[in-house]
């Protein structure tokens, strides 16, 4: 992403998140467990944890179809 920082807040946290976890630990993350973790994001940005979240599971989709 390039330079809204809840986007970055929220991918930087899923990262954080899912390192060192199994592919299975991963895919339960939530976009809720984001906001959780950030405290939340400004009003009308909650999204971004959401586009986190589902950006994580398009790529481990993708390492698993390979």
């Amino acid at each position: 992403c390039n330079g809204c920082p809840s986007s970055i807040a929220s991918s930087s946290m899923v990262a954080q998140i899912v390192s060192g976890r199994s592919l299975d630990q991963a895919l339960t993350l939530t976009s809720e467990d984001v906001l959780l973790l950030l405290d939340g994001l400004p009003e009308g940005k909650g999204y971004y944890a959401e586009l986190a979240v589902q950006a994580l599971r398009n790529a481990l989709s993708s390492e698993v179809k390979t």
